[in-house]
């Protein structure tokens, strides 16, 4: 897993601005959790000291998908099945799986963070939410969880989907033969897992410059940084709209949709739009984020056009990204730097 995209820094008082990068306090993938019994979890660049911190914080637990800017896991192509509606569920105050492990020590700078709640969205994905209440970050950032295996002590990054002040939540995906998730996933409500409490990264709304209408398109768990971010709605108030695409496989794995089309319901400026690439959506859109781009069903569902008055945040599998990012090219649009203000930024969950 690697972050991929452009420089950023840190704002006066250490929080994050905007941008893509690493900073102490700002940052963001996601993880993943779950557990045997169908309770399940999910998962810029700088140069020098920066960029070789951020190596050694990120670990690479790689797979067939994900998202991320520097550094963050996060697959969602897994051929596993899913969980139908009915077995969708909030699991809480069930017991741990892991009480003959006996106790886990926790290395600085990781602190204890037990899991109060878990949603099954399928089976291969979950949000699980820590008794932890970051209040030191910028939506769109990342944290560092950690697990001891045997002897070894693993940990990965992980946007968050909750908002600053809220108890931490992540939305994980499971990454089969992965040296960490299989072990979280055995993980249960009441179960403790390492947690860092500095929020790295530059995947932010301060990155984004001044423009009419916001784009957050996603694939997968790189959804999850954009759940923080509209339900922190302060920086949002900014946009005259904001448009919310998410592309999954299946519909089963339009994590939060409620959530998010209440939101529509609630302020005419959102919209929310399902794209399902390998089953009809009927309230949706049937292909990938790229092709139905190209066709302009995107843009017709919305009655808005990606152009010089837009700005898109693009969050997910690496080859979404690069095809999102050459058809934008190709409309003449660019890529944001500080220094020569563009159209888009992304992040690559792998």
């Amino acid at each position: 897993m690697a972050w991929e995209g452009g420089g950023g820094a840190s704002s006066p008082g250490g929080s994050a601005r905007n941008g893509f990068g690493r900073a102490r306090n700002g940052g963001g993938p996601s993880m993943r959790i779950g557990r045997d019994d169908g309770t399940l979890d999910r998962s810029d660049g700088g140069a020098g000291s920066r960029e070789r911190k951020a190596s050694e914080l990120m670990g690479g637990e790689c797979s067939r998908g994900g998202a991320v800017c520097l550094r963050f896991p996060s697959p969602f192509f897994e051929e596993e099945g899913v969980c139908p509606p009915e077995q969708r569920r909030m699991v809480e105050g069930s017991k741990g799986a892991l009480d003959s492990l006996g106790p886990m020590t926790f290395p600085p700078p990781f602190r204890p963070a037990r899991i109060v709640r878990t949603t099954v969205w399928t089976e291969s994905l979950r949000s699980v939410v820590l008794d932890v209440e970051p209040a030191r970050f910028v939506p769109g950032q990342f944290f560092q969880l950690g697990f001891s295996v045997g002897e070894k002590w693993i940990r990965r990054s992980y946007s968050a989907a909750s908002a600053p002040g809220a108890p931490a939540e992540f939305f994980l995906s499971l990454v089969p033969g992965g040296e960490l998730t299989p072990n979280l996933f055995k993980l249960g409500v009441g179960d403790e897992l390492g947690f860092d409490e500095a929020a790295l990264g530059f995947f932010t709304l301060g990155e984004v410059p001044e423009c009419r209408t916001l784009w957050l398109v996603s694939t997968g768990t790189g959804l999850g940084p954009y759940i923080s971010m509209l339900r922190e709605e302060n920086e949002l108030r900014r946009f005259e709209r904001v448009i919310v695409v998410h592309g999954a496989r299946t519909k089963s794995e339009h994590a939060y949709s409620e959530e998010l089309n209440a939101l529509c319901a609630r302020d005419p400026r959102f919209s929310y739009v399902q794209v399902t690439s390998r089953e009809l959506n009927e309230s949706g859109l049937s292909g990938r984020v790229t092709t139905v781009l190209a066709s302009g069903e995107l843009e017709g569902r919305v009655g808005e056009e990606l152009g010089e008055q837009s700005h898109a945040l693009i969050c997910g599998n690496p080859q979404m990204i690069e095809e999102m990012v050459a058809a934008l090219r190709a409309r003449g649009l660019r890529k944001h730097r500080r220094r020569e203000p563009g159209h888009f930024n992304f992040e690559k969950y792998w």
